[in-house]
């Protein structure tokens, strides 16, 4: 089963949909931040955040992670390594699920293989513009 979090609330994806994984309701919507229990502001920000100048991406953590705030080339590597873990995530499922039907909804190992190898080519060139 792939999980993630939103706000600080465990999710998860069953292979049609993501659910809380407390409530195993249907993801719809925000619920408060586990870290501050305040909701996002209407523009998306972590309420205890808010804007901030230069900043284009910024989290509280939500009582999972450390907070971080990232600038454009950061946000590009982050949302790469993001993907790579994503199809990590599926590519191990599906080596231990061979024949589970989502799969025919998520693609098969090699899909997910191919798919790190791109994204690892593209982490690597953004990485030497850091540099």
């Amino acid at each position: 089963m792939i999980w993630a979090y939103r706000q600080g609330h465990k999710i998860v994806f069953d292979g049609n949909g993501w659910f809380w994984a407390d409530t195993l309701r249907p993801v719809t919507g925000d619920r408060p931040c586990i870290r501050c229990g305040r909701m996002p502001t209407s523009e998306g920000y972590d309420a205890c955040l808010g804007f901030i100048p230069g900043v284009e991406s910024a989290c509280c953590g939500h009582g999972v992670e450390e907070p971080y705030q990232m600038t454009k080339l950061e946000q590009a590597i982050t949302a790469v390594q993001e993907d790579i873990d994503i199809h990590r995530r599926w590519a191990d499922f599906a080596k231990s699920h061979p024949d589970d039907p989502s799969l025919e909804f998520a693609g098969n190992l090699e899909h997910h293989e191919a798919w790190i190898r791109r994204y690892q080519t593209v982490l690597e060139v953004l990485k030497e513009m850091v540099k």
